[in-house]
């Protein structure tokens, strides 16, 4: 492609050499489709207005007989379909579509000036290529231009204000090019290559993938200013390769899966944000990207590539998240000023000199509990002696190119599934393994709790004992949710001396089969002797409660079957409360560090949930249901009996206050997402898309 772009250069020189002087002469005609050449009385003339129709045939009398053609006005013209199956136009082609200009059709012209028909949909291949075009108009009827349309004129800016495909090569090589707007559409392989004075771009949200090589070689680009990316699917390769660009912030990028192999290679960038969702990060993505020095890898990138980072300036010990699972040859080739690095429990394989000349390196981690596989000379130029290397099991210490590091042996009891937290879904993995259920991770030297060399069943009693009673560091970070399912509790009202009983429910998409949380209850109210109740979607499970010094009261849910708890939908267990005189007239029941496991081990966090506890002396029993919120064509509907006020809740725990009329309420200022309403005393998942 990029040799077809020079072999256009190449010609579009020669062209000009030939170039005379030619005085200004004007045609104007009133055309009907392929009798151009008859109207046309000067073939001289340097400027053309054509009115009426026009077809395949005339465009090709422009090409053979206008070479002097400076000014293109079809701006009162309809392009009409022509066909002739004996004898091609331009190259092998034999039918041309209606509004569409035809490949090469105005080639090397020395047109400087170009007005399009108000009707047009597709620019042709090199239509215009090689012209001394400085400006034109796309008219919002235009949806494609094709491979090379305008390759290597002068043409100074793009404004695209609506969807459009931009083909291969389209602008490149405009070097005079320097301000680019396009509000969607695709964006073909090399389509500004070589734009080496392009410095603005500003894309919409309509704009959906960047192709190969699309902006490489435009030295002068530092940023992108992008509308939206929401809609963007695909960075190809060498996108950016040797370009100017600086800033790469994809983290609102919420539809992009794929950066392409050198797609940052060899460019300034220095802040590199990824999405959450990116799957493939390619060969060499960021390959001497010197100034780059935070990274961090989303866990659905499973793999490093070969040379993706290589020869960057990476600094940070958070580079590679769990879910990773190979690094590629040379990968982290040069990163010499990570000085602590941790590797993934996920990670089974490294590539060959996949850490090579890391000479900063001064403490390594190695989470895999099974040996990753190695390429070859993993760690060359690196003074292994020196450096200390954390592992979480024994078999490290006599394994090829891993014995020559100074090895330190470390775990924490319990954590069986190596993710440095003790909760329940390490009892689930302990069960799984007791049970002959193939696991991803397990620790054989965390799991054995009652150290007798022995994993069964008193491990995990053991266990269970040890996330009740905090023996260690359980649960997640304030606020770290990764969880879309949702626990919450009813709202109730209580008198003193009264029991009630309260419903926690789950809504869930994903199944588990082990849950744990904590409990935190206001001041004049308590537990019941019985505590805790199943309901019919538990009712194989065990539920453990201990109470903490603090008043706090951990509660553990699991099954030695690793049963699923039932459906998706609502309460997962009941608890029955007592009130006393000191419990005031507003207060709040809490559950939060929640944490969900699957009945292979994995770990969810949800945000915590809260209840309002009324005492009810001298109000009206809040049991009485008179309300009801679902979401009907993305909008949320609140029916009520009564005109009060609703609560809406965010998955990151914010909460708005929604006036609420007797009768049928309408809310569509609402973004999409899952929230949680509260409204007389119920909660309801609601899901607005």
């Amino acid at each position: 492609m990029r040799k077809f772009i020079f072999l256009i250069t190449a010609s579009i020189i020669t062209l000009s050499l030939q170039a005379t002087e030619i005085k200004t002469r004007v045609e104007e005609v009133n055309n009907v489709a392929g009798n151009l050449s008859q109207k046309v009385s000067d073939t001289q003339a340097t400027s053309l207005i054509i009115k009426g129709t026009m077809d395949a045939r005339d465009f090709k009398f422009i090409a053979d007989k206008m070479d002097n053609l400076s000014v293109l006005d079809m701006s009162e013209v309809s392009i009409l379909a022509y066909e002739n199956l004996e004898v091609p136009l331009f190259g092998t082609q034999f039918s041309y579509e209606a509004n569409t200009i035809p490949q090469t059709a105005c080639f090397g012209k020395p047109i400087v000036t170009l007005t399009l028909p108000k009707s047009i949909k597709t620019i042709g291949y090199a239509a215009f290529a090689g012209t001394g075009i400085k400006s034109v108009k796309f008219n919002s009827s235009i949806d494609s231009i094709a491979p090379y349309a305008f390759t290597s004129t002068p043409i100074e800016q793009i404004n695209i204000g609506h969807y459009v495909k931009i083909g291969n090569g389209a602008f490149a090589r405009c070097t005079a090019l320097t301000n680019v707007k396009l509000d969607g559409g695709s964006i073909g392989n090399d389509a500004f290559l070589g734009c080496s004075s392009l410095a603005k771009i500003r894309l919409g949200k309509g704009v959906v993938s960047i192709g190969k090589g699309a902006f490489g070689e435009c030295t002068a680009i530092k940023g992108i200013d992008w509308v939206d990316k929401k809609n963007i699917t695909l960075i190809d390769d060498e996108a950016f390769a040797n370009s100017g660009i600086e800033n790469a912030n994809f983290s609102d990028a919420i539809r992009l899966k794929r950066i392409g192999a050198f797609a940052f290679a060899g460019t300034p960038v220095s802040t590199v944000n990824l999405p959450p969702g990116l799957k493939e990060l390619g060969d060499g993505a960021f390959l001497y990207a010197t100034n780059l020095k935070k990274m961090i890898i989303p866990s659905r990138v499973k793999a490093i590539s070969n040379y993706a980072l290589a020869g960057t300036n990476i600094d940070n010990n958070n580079l590679m998240t769990e879910g990773l699972k190979s690094i590629g040859d040379y990968a982290l080739y040069n990163l010499h000023q990570i000085k602590d690095l941790t590797i993934p429990a996920t990670v089974y394989y490294i590539g060959t000199q996949a850490m090579a000349g890391m000479t900063g390196l001064q403490n390594l981690e190695a989470k895999p509990v099974k040996v990753p596989i190695l390429g070859e000379n993993v760690w060359a130029g690196v003074d292994q002696s020196q450096v200390k290397l954390n592992i979480h099991t024994k078999a490290y210490k006599n394994a090829a190119q891993w014995k020559e590091f100074k090895t330190m042996l470390s775990f924490l009891l319990g954590d069986v599934n190596n993710d440095a937290k003790i909760n329940v879904g390490d009892a689930t993995t302990l069960i799984n393994k007791i049970l002959g259920t193939e696991v991803a991770v397990f620790n054989p030297d965390a799991a054995d709790l009652d150290k007798n060399d022995n994993i069964n069943v008193s491990d995990v009693t053991a266990l269970i004992n040890m996330i009740l009673t905090r023996q260690a560091t359980t649960s997640q970070k304030t606020g770290e949710v990764n969880s879309d399912d949702i626990m919450s509790i009813d709202d109730i009202s209580i008198k003193p001396g009264e029991n009630r009983t309260i419903d926690i429910n789950l809504n869930n998409s994903k199944q588990y089969s082990g849950l744990q949380f904590d409990l935190h209850l206001p001041e004049g109210l308590t537990l019941t002797a019985s505590k805790f109740t199943s309901t019919s979607r538990s009712d194989k499970h065990t539920f453990l409660c201990e109470t903490q010094a603090n008043g706090t009261a951990c509660v553990v849910g699991y099954n030695m079957s690793n049963t699923k708890f039932k459906g998706h939908d609502g309460s997962i267990l009941r608890i029955t409360v007592t009130a006393d005189k000191s419990l005031a007239s507003e207060a709040m029941l809490t559950i939060d560090n929640i944490v969900l496991a699957t009945a292979t081990g994995e770990t969810y966090y949800a945000n915590q949930a809260q209840a309002h506890v009324n005492n009810t002396t001298g109000i009206n029993d809040m049991e009485a249901k008179t309300a009801n919120a679902y979401a009907h064509n993305g909008i949320l509907v609140i029916e009520s009996q009564n005109a009060t006020t609703a609560q809406l809740i965010t998955l990151n725990g914010m909460t708005q206050d929604l006036l609420v009329e007797a009768g049928h309420n309408e809310y569509d200022a609402i973004e999409h997402g899952i929230y949680i309403v509260r409204i007389e005393g119920r909660s309801f998942k609601i899901i607005i898309k």
